[in-house]
């Protein structure tokens, strides 16, 4: 999921789109979101997610959670 489409993300997610489940990268749509773009649209994006069920403790193909990969953005 990227940052800029919220409507169809909350579409999939109310008919039950599985939000954990992983890119061909292995990647949870929560870290697809989490990609530089518009600091607005990954803060909605990433909301419509976790309350959509989305689990913020998977860790990426490199093995960081969410909050490391925060971290390295500062």
């Amino acid at each position: 999921m990227k940052a800029g489409f919220l409507g169809p993300a909350e579409v999939l997610l109310d008919r039950g789109a599985d939000p954990n489940a992983p890119s061909d990268d292995k990647e949870t749509a929560l870290f697809c979101a989490f990609k530089p773009g518009k600091r607005a649209d990954v803060a909605a994006m990433c909301r419509v997610l976790i309350e959509g069920g989305t689990d913020p403790s998977i860790p990426d193909r490199k093995g960081r959670t969410l909050i490391e990969a925060a971290k390295r953005l500062r």
